[in-house]
Formats: C-alpha cells, structure tokens, sequence
C-alpha cells in the first residue's frame, strides 16, 4: 500500500512538505522546524509508517525552489532534507522537473547524481494505456456507471498526440467540461459527440475565453495586465518552450494594476473557480485571497493553447525586448558608441512608450513593471522580487530620459534642417540673381562696347592702318573672361540647385519607401532622373537612387486599370468559373458583367435597388448576388432571366459555394444552405439552416475545397468551423480584437486565414487552434485570396494590396494604385494576375509574380550559399553535407553532391576564377573547378574544428581559412599547407577572413578584435590590431580598401578606417545578431543581414544618422545562415538561405534581383 504525499514547492517548501506529510501521514503537529533541521527519520522513529505501507514524497513542479523568492539557504536546505528522507526505509522521493531547468540543479552534485540515477520523474510522452487509464480511471472515481464510449477514448488519444506536451492539462480540461463539478452523474455524457460538443481538446482554450467573456470591458483590460505579468520568455534556453509561468505576490500584482486586494481577487477568482483551474491557488484549495498569496498560471498549456494569452505573451515579448533595445541603446550613446533615436527607430520608440503608458500610467506602475522585466546579467530567470544588482539595468527613467533627448535632438534637426534648407534657397536665390544681374551687365558692355569701337573705327579710319589693335584686343579680352567667369558662377549655381534638388526628391523617396508607400516613393524617385550631377559626389548619390530605385521595384508593384467608368463605389466581385467573365457589385444596385481578359463591359445586370454586398458564381451562366435588400438572387446568364431565390429580413454580407450548396448570412446569427442551382428542383436537397452560436453578425463565409467544411466570421471577433454534413460545430477559433471581416480556406483544408478589422490577418490551424499573426495593414482587412498555396494576397481599407508569405507570415509586395478602400479579391494562379475592385469605381489588374523576389523552397536544411562569379548560378550548402546548384534567374536545379561532406555546410565561397571551397563543421574544406555543368574536385583542406571563415587570393592560387579553434592556416589551391598561425588571435575563435581588392593585404576578425595582415608569397604577416569589440562576427573591406565594415551580436554595424581602426560611422538599427555586411560595388551603400529578419540598405554619402535608407523584411523562417551578394553588370543577387535549427529536410532561399540603373 502507498501513502503520496503531494505538493508543490512554492514560497514556503518547508511549510507545504510538511502539511502534505501531516495530510497523508500519521505525522502531526508543528513538524517544520524538524524538517528544517533535517530531523525526519527521527519524526518517523516516533510515528512510524504502518507495516505494509509505503511513503511516496511527491515533489511536483520542483522548479518552483528556483523561481520563487527563497529566504536565505532555504534552497540547499530543502534539497538535503529530501535527500535524507530518500535515505529513510520504505521512503521514496520522486521530483517532476521541467527539464530547462535541469541546469539549475548542477549548483547541486549529489542531487544531479540523483537524477542522473532516475530519481527525478520528468515528463515524458505517455504510452496509449496509460492515456487510457488517465481518462477512464476519473470517471469510475466520480461515480459514474455508464460506459466511457471507446470512440470517445481513442479520439482523445489521437488529439493527445497532436499536443504531447501538453496533453495532461487539455485532458483534465476537456474532462473537466464534460462532467462539472457537482454534476449529476447520471446525466453526464461521456461520448464522442459530448466531446466535439465541448470543443475538444480545445476545450481548455475555449472555457478560459469565456470566463473572459465574462468580463466587462474595465475588468477585460485588468485581467490582460494580470496575464501579461504572470508569463515570461525563454528567449537564452535551448527548448522550444519560448513562454513560461511568472509567478507573482498579490500585493504586487495590486500595486501593478494600481488597485486594491479586493478587486484584484474578484478579477482571479473568475479564473480560479471550480472547473477553471488556471490559477493558481485553486479555489478549492484556497478559498479568500490574501496579499502574501502569489498568484501563478497553473501550467504552460495555457500560455500555448489559449490564443488570446498566447498573443499577449508574445506581445509582452516584444514590448520587453524593445524596453531592453532602449536600454541598450542609451547605454551606447552615453558611451558615445551610439547615437539618439532618429526617424522610424524614434517613432517606434514613442509607440512603444505611448503602448506602456496605457497599461501603467503612473510613475509606480511603469517602474515596477520595468524592474519586473528587467534582464539578469547572468541570463538566469529573474525571481519575483530578487534584487537587481546592476542598477542602470531597469531603469525606466533612462529610457524616458533617452526618447525625450532624442525627441528634442529630432526636432531642433529638423529646425537646423529647416534653416539650412531656407539658407540654401537664399543663396541659391542670391547666385541666381547675380547670374542674371551678371548676364544683363554683360550684355549691356557688350553693346556699350560695340558702340565705343564702332565710334572709334570711324573718327580714326584714316589712322587705323598705322596703329596698334593691342588696346582694342585687350579689351575684347576682358570682356570674354569677365563673361566666362560670369557663365562659370551661373554654372555653379545651377549645379548647386540640381544636387539639392536630387537630394531633396532622393531622401523623400527613401522616407516614403520606410512607411511601405512604395508608389508614392517611385513616383518621387522618377523626377530626379534627368538632374543627375556627374561630380564625384553627384556619382555617390546616383548610385544611391539606383538601389533606391531597385529595391522600390522588388517591393512594389504597378497595376493596370481594366476599367473605372461605373463612378459609384464597388463592393464585391467575383470570377465565373471558366474565367471568361468577371462580375462587380456595388452601391444603389450596381451590378455589372466585364470580359476578364480587356475589362470591356459585357451586361448590366438588375435585381437590387439597394448596395449589392457579395457575389459568387455558380456555374459559369449562372449568377448569385445579395445585399442590403436581403434578397439572394440567380441570375440566369444564358437566358438573361433572374429569380428570387430567398428573401431574409435582414442584409445580407456573405455567400459561399460548394459542389451542391449555396450558404448565406448575414446581420444575424443564422446561416442558410440553399441548393446549388442545378440541384434545386432537381434533387431532395431543401433549404436548412444553422444556429451558428456567434452572437453578432457573420461577414464572410468559406467552404474548404472539398466542401466538407464550412467556416463563419462574424463581428462578435471569432470564428467558427462547421461540419456540412451535420452541421456539427468542429472548432472556435477566437484571437482578433476586433469583428472578423474576412475568411478564406487554405488549398490544403488544413489551416484558413481571417481578415479583421483590427487590421490584422490571421493564419490558423484547424487542429490545434493556433494561429500567427500578419500585420502589415493600417485598416480593415476586406478581403482575402490565396494565389498559391504558399502566396496570399489580402485587400484592405488602407488602399492597399498585401501579397504574404503564408509560411512566415511576411510581406512579399504591397500593391498601390487604388485611390479608395479595395473591397474585393480574385487570383488567377495560371495566368499569374491578380484582380481587384475599389470603392474608387475601378477594376484592376495586377501581376503577381516579381522576377525581383524569389523563394525557393528545398527539400533540406539551408546553411550556406555562394553565386558564381559571372551571375549566372549559385551553390547551396545544407546541414547534411548537401551542394546543390541553381540557375539564376530561373531557379532550375544544374547539379548536387551529398557524397563529400558529412557534416553541416559552414561556408561556400567562390574565387574570381570560379573556384569553389566548401567547408564544413568537422573541419573539411574541398577545392572545386566548378561551372553549371558540374564541379572537379581539385583538394582536400582541413582544421582540427569547424571552418568559419575562408577567402580565396585574388589570383586564385591561394586560400586562407580560420576556425573555431582559434587558428588561421594558408594552403594552396592543390592543397599544400604553406602557413599555420597557432591562436592566431589570441586562441579566440576566428570567425571571418578576406582579402582585399588587391591582394595584398587580408583582414581576419575574432570575437574580440580585428586584425590587419601583409600577404605576400603565401605568407601572412601581422601588421596592426585594427579594432576591438565583444562577439564580432564578420570584418571585410571596401572595393577601394581604404574602410572596413565589422558586424557583431550585440553592438551596431560599426564602419573602421582600415589604416587606423578608426571607428567612422556607427549604425544602429538591428534588433538581433548581424550575420553579414556587404559592400557595394562602389563602395558608398551597405547591406546587413540580420538574424532580425532584415536586410538593411545604408547610404554612406549621408549623414551617419540618416544612412539607413531602405529595410527588407525577409519571408523566412528559423535561423538566417551564410548569405552572399554579387551585382555583375546591372544587376545585383542578394540570396538568403534559413532554416530551424533541428530541422534537416526542410528549408527556404529568398532571393532578391535588384536591378541597377533604371
């Protein structure tokens, strides 16, 4: 026989270990104080356990020793006193431990024996039976006497195994919903159809957002506070559990809301009650708060499977991390290794102020939550109310201090800016004058001069013969230089004006292209060709432009207006199954039939007198359409006939079809299926309807391409999926904060995405109910179309097209042209277009295809590429030793090897020659004659550790690699090692080498510093330490080796004198590692690769402060690798490969084809 004794470590483990032993023991009185002093054989000498029992110590949630505020000693004192009760007979000690927090009990060997010996039970996946046992067993417990229905088991298993991680709390919820506490138990169901009635598993998600709902809008914003506060990240740990519990006191939690004890409870006892147990203490255990209790999510699940929290941890995430980047930021520019917030970075700055503000308005609030989020130096999880040792570290006044200084410095620039502006157009006024005052006064002695000689020549004629015409020459010499400086001076004034005029059109350009308006940056763009300046600097910022310009063209998008003659303002549109016709509906009955090819008006169509809201073909002669009238309409395009086919009392907003429905709704909660049209009359197919439980109006409907399912969107903010066939409720989906507007089903019938008023897309999965988030949009999102299963193309209020990337959730293009809201969508996938209908009257068309941005799905983990020196391909190295070629542009497969490498790829570098070397993690590297017919292996190469940097001579006879063993080696291409430099940088690890421009000399960079070498006859020669810094990454020169760029993990991307290591421009702006920097061709632009996401474009011909010109949002996701750059003629390659970090058969490549010299 067992006897458990059950608890959870908490604030007080003493105490609780001793109340769960006097609970479930003969033990009894104050116990505590013998435990403390590790006394408990001698309390079981005095109440031994019975004979044929034995005592299971359970110690559940264990991390709670290290997150919890702990008195002094209090943590090694418990951990001994557990293992002395293990040393006791018939005791056992058994731990639960998350296992990221394994790393906390290495403080504690004996106990790390422990677990490494099995004492500690950590979760595990559960077999079959015993997820069997997990849900019969309750039910027996409880009294119930039916029969667990076994499809109702087996079904739970199989969502179980979708959610492994979290499969005992959606159990216990889903449970928990099918028989309620005090329910009667000859009334409860335990069957499949009860279980899919409760949401499933989802059950968990969808009672926390009714308890929620249950809130009004006051307690609705406290309880988002109180969640957001009790969950944290795990951004530094190596698990893919990225949000975790944050356990809080309730007197804390109070001061944060700035509220007293008792309306905080009333607010946590709504999520604590029986049958709710998302809080912890539960209710049942506790029953009225006090403010010593600490409050705490009661398991990760919810954080992962109830949306809305879900989004409020990754939110808080955010606004975290950017409470860091300010920090750091300030710290850098007090440093004098940074500068102040200046344009997007102090906008974002003060959104992010104004959003912490409105949680935590006064000066208390905001300071506790940012000592609350503030970062431990040792990257250990801070505890609720541990000290913070290093004091700048949290400090929200700093970053007050910081915006504010920046907000001032941003306004008195843009005063001088404004000033210097008016001084320039003085002087430019005042050249111009003396220009025009210097022509008129030329002309003028001109003809005074005429007059004097023509005066001269006749009073003189008979002498002229005999004198000299030095006077007369002399003069006329003057004349023209005194002209020729004149026109020099107006030459110089007109150049003066081009090159403001260019600078001016260039920088407005670039600030509307960082605010995604990219026609608007286009169409600005386009007046500076033609006032070009050829000076030097005039080259400088015409190359600027041209990356300006391409970029503009990678990004954006120029549509073909098919027709705009209607004059009234177009609601929906829809294209007949053949393609051949393309129907649009608006305002006051505007309903019309348009060739799809020429936009060449067909038919008008009547019916409604009212707004015409959606449409949907049928087939292609036959046409459905409703609207404000509530009237659904066929029309009959063949016989041009049209009947009423139902007449609701309400508007109508939405229609969908599948091979035998028509579903309708609208301005109420009902959903109606009518036959298709040829099935009415035909088949025993009636109208019904379904009470879809949402409880405001439905906007959108969709069935998924099998027609199996059919989804609603409604204003009441969520979703709900449908069973056609019984109109079963499948799923809920709620996370949007505003009404759902729009809904589309992914081809796979998996997933769907939804369109919503908070100007936001959402992309679920139907299994689970989890969704990303795609924001982009500054309006209402209206309408929504996949072009391919991966593209998806979305419609907004904001005037505005998105095409995304479905898999990363990014902005692919953002296409302008629309002078109004664009209400409605249509894809043609074959024929790469896409259509669209305004509120401005207009139907257009739009390509969807960009030969400028690419990506390449492949079917192995990405890790390094390299493009061939003439353009025409590029290698791509995987995580499993794979190369692999592509043509360029068409992305077409050449070749692969997988039978040289046997470790990840960790860099592909091309010679001028057309030489490749492969290097991977063990250390080998592989010298290839390589074009796009296949590659010649030349030599083998190697180091005793991973390769991180390599660079071919410009000859292309010689190669120096470096490695992580802290070591720099030079071999020649045959494979012969000429050079080996032992800890070459002090034994740090080595991560990046070039060589510059001429060969002569090569730049290596370590974690900590940067070092400049002569290279001659195969040898290298240390000749400076250039620069220093913390976990540098990558160092390489520019075309003309007069600077070099450094890039690191946590410092801005820094541009250094390359004689001198003087530090010329610092530029700020990533928010996460830069893995690469790039040169252009002429040397003036930048281009950095972040594991941000980003590429971003800075302009060195600029003021350090506004270099940064241009960002790319990269479509991938995981970890962004070795990138590489190449313009050759008018073209410049960017290629970005990425993938997960566990992943080896999957990955993505974006490419990018920026074209030069419009």
């Amino acid at each position: 026989m067992w006897k458990i004794a059950s608890f959870r470590p908490g604030d007080e483990p003493f105490k609780n270990l001793s109340d769960a032993l006097i609970k479930n023991t003969s033990l009894h009185g104050d116990i505590t104080q013998k435990l403390w002093e590790r006394n408990f054989s001698a309390l079981l000498q005095d109440n031994p356990l019975e004979e044929d029992h034995n005592l299971l110590i359970l110690v559940d949630q264990f991390e709670e020793l290290f997150r919890y505020e702990q008195r002094p000693n209090t943590v090694e004192t418990f951990i001994n006193c557990l293992l002395d009760c293990s040393q006791c007979d018939r005791v056992h000690v058994a731990i639960v431990l998350r296992s990221e927090f394994e790393r906390d009990c290495h403080q504690y060997p004996v106990l790390t024996e422990k677990i490494n010996e099995g004492t500690t039970f950590n979760v595990r996946l559960f077999y079959d039976d015993e997820l069997r046992d997990i849900i019969r067993s309750p039910a027996n417990t409880f009294g119930y006497t039916g029969n667990v229905e076994k499809e109702l088991v087996e079904q739970i298993i199989n969502d179980a195994k979708q959610n492994s991680g979290d499969s005992l709390a959606l159990i216990q919820q889903a449970l928990v919903s099918l028989w309620p506490p005090g329910a009667d138990m000859k009334k409860v169901r335990l069957t499949l159809k009860a279980y899919q009635e409760v949401g499933g598993l989802q059950a968990l998600s969808r009672v926390a957002e009714q308890a929620f709902g249950e809130l009004n809008t006051e307690k609705e914003r406290v309880a988002e506070i109180l969640f957001r506060n009790l969950t944290t990240f795990n951004d530094g740990m190596l698990n893919d559990i990225p949000y975790t519990r944050y356990p809080m006191r309730l007197e804390h939690i109070a001061q944060l809301l700035h509220s007293d004890i008792r309306a905080v409870s009333e607010i946590i006892n709504v999520f604590r009650q029986p049958g709710r147990h998302f809080l912890m203490p539960m209710q049942e255990n506790k029953g009225r708060l006090s403010e010593g209790d600490i409050i705490d999510i009661s398991h990760e699940a919810l954080i992962r499977q109830w949306e809305r929290l879900k989004e409020w941890a990754k939110d808080e995430r955010r606004l975290t991390k950017q409470y860091w980047d300010l920090l750091s930021k300030d710290s850098f520019y007090k440093a004098k290794t940074g500068e102040l917030l200046r344009g997007l970075d102090l906008q974002n700055a003060e959104q992010w102020l104004k959003r912490i503000l409105s949680f935590y308005p006064t000066e208390t609030q905001y300071n506790l939550w940012a000592e609350r989020r503030c970062r431990n130096t040792k990257e250990e999880s801070v505890g609720d109310f541990q000290q913070v040792k290093d004091e700048s570290i949290g400090d929200f006044q700093r970053v007050i201090a910081f915006i504010e200084q920046s907000r001032a410095a941003e306004k008195q620039a843009k005063e001088i800016a404004e000033k210097e502006a008016k001084d320039k157009q003085a002087k430019e006024n005042e050249l111009r004058a003396r220009y025009e005052e210097l022509q008129q006064q030329k002309l003028e002695n001109r003809r005074k001069k005429a007059d004097a000689l023509i005066a001269f020549a006749v009073a003189f004629l008979l002498l002229i013969s005999t004198m000299s015409f030095g006077l007369l020459w002399n003069e006329a010499k003057k004349a023209r230089e005194a002209a020729i400086a004149a026109n020099e001076l107006a030459q110089q004034a007109e150049q003066y004006r081009r090159q403001e005029l260019f600078e001016s059109r260039r920088t407005h350009a670039a600030l509307l292209a960082q605010n995604g308006d990219y026609a608007g940056a286009q169409s600005v763009l386009k007046q500076t060709y033609g006032i070009e300046d050829d000076s030097e600097t005039g080259k400088m910022t015409r190359h600027a432009r041209d990356w300006l310009a391409g970029l503009i063209e990678v990004m954006g998008a120029e549509g073909e207006t098919l027709f705009s003659e209607i004059g009234k303002p177009l609601l929906a549109m829809a294209m007949s199954p053949d393609g051949v016709r393309v129907a649009v509906a608006g305002e006051n009955g505007v309903l019309q039939l348009h060739d799809a090819q020429t936009g060449e008006r067909v038919r008008t169509l009547s019916g409604h007198e009212r707004h015409v809201n959606v449409l949907v073909f049928e087939t292609p002669q036959s046409l459905v359409s409703a609207g404000q009238d509530g009237k659904i309409i066929r029309h009959d395009l063949l016989n041009n006939t049209q009947s009423v086919v139902y007449e609701a009392e309400y508007e109508i907003f939405a229609l969908a079809r599948t091979t035998e429905w028509l579903a309708a709704a609208g301005a109420s909660t009902q959903i109606v299926l009518l036959p298709l049209a040829e099935h009415a009359g035909v088949s025993d197919q009636k109208i019904r309807s379904i009470d879809s439980g949402h409880d405001d109006s439905i906007f959108s409907l969709a069935f998924d391409t099998q027609g199996k399912y059919l989804a609603s969107a409604s204003a009441d903010r969520s979703v709900r999926v449908w069973q056609v066939a019984d109109d079963a409720l499948v799923t809920t989906l709620v996370g949007h904060a505003d009404m759902v507007q729009s809904i589309a089903f992914h081809p796979d019938g998996q997933h769907l995405v939804t369109g919503s008023k908070d100007n936001t897309l959402r992309y679920w999965e139907l299994n689970t109910g989890k969704s990303q988030v795609c924001a982009g949009h500054d309006d209402a999102v209206f309408s929504l179309a996949f072009l391919t299963p991966s593209v998806l193309a979305s419609a907004s209020a904001d005037r505005t097209i998105r095409l995304w990337d479905v898999d990363s959730g990014q902005t692919l293009r953002v296409l302008q042209g629309h002078t109004a809201q664009v209400t409605g969508l249509f894809g043609k996938e074959k024929e790469n277009v896409l259509l669209s209908v305004s509120n401005d009257g207009s139907l257009r068309q739009w390509p969807t295809h960009s030969p400028r941005q690419q990506l390449l799905p492949v079917a192995y983990a990405a890790s390094a590429v390299a493009i061939s020196p003439d353009g025409s391909f590029f290698v791509s190295g995987a995580r499993t030793g794979l190369l692999q070629a592509y043509a360029l542009p068409s992305l077409s497969p050449l070749w692969q090897r997988e039978d040289i490498h046997q470790a990840m790829i960790s860099r592909l570098v091309f010679s001028q020659k057309g030489q490749l070397l492969s290097a991977d993690l063990d250390g080998k590297a592989v010298v290839w004659q390589v074009d796009k017919v296949g590659l010649t292996q030349l030599s083998t190469l190697s180091h005793e550790k991973t390769i991180h940097g390599a660079s071919f001579s410009i000859d292309g006879q010689f190669v120096i690699m470096t490695s992580n063993d802290g070591n720099i080696s030079v071999w020649s291409v045959n494979g012969e090692k000429l050079q080996f430099l032992e800890k070459a940088h002090d034994g740090i690890d080595v991560n990046s080498v070039f060589f510059n421009s001429t060969g002569e000399f090569v730049l290596t960079a370590s974690d900590q510093d940067v070092k400049r070498w002569q290279f001659q006859n195969g040898q290298l020669t240390l000749q400076s330490r250039l620069s220093e810094g913390q976990d540098i990454i990558w160092a390489d020169w520019n075309p003309q080796s007069t600077r070099y760029l450094q890039t690191s993990r946590n410092m801005p991307v820094g541009i250094f004198d390359a004689q001198t290591g003087e530090a010329l421009f610092s530029l700020p702006g990533h928010q996460d590692t830069v893995r690469q920097g790039f040169f252009s061709p002429d040397g003036y632009q930048v281009i950095t690769v972040s594991q941000d996401n980003t590429v971003q474009f800075w302009d060195l011909s600029k003021k350090q402060e506004e270099a940064n010109f241009f960002r790319l949002t990269l479509p991938l996701t995981g970890e962004i690798r070795h990138s590489d750059l190449r313009c050759v003629e008018q073209t410049c390659w960017l290629i970005v490969p990425a993938s997960e970090q566990e992943e080896l058969t999957s990955g993505a490549i974006a490419l990018y084809s920026i074209k030069m010299g419009q």
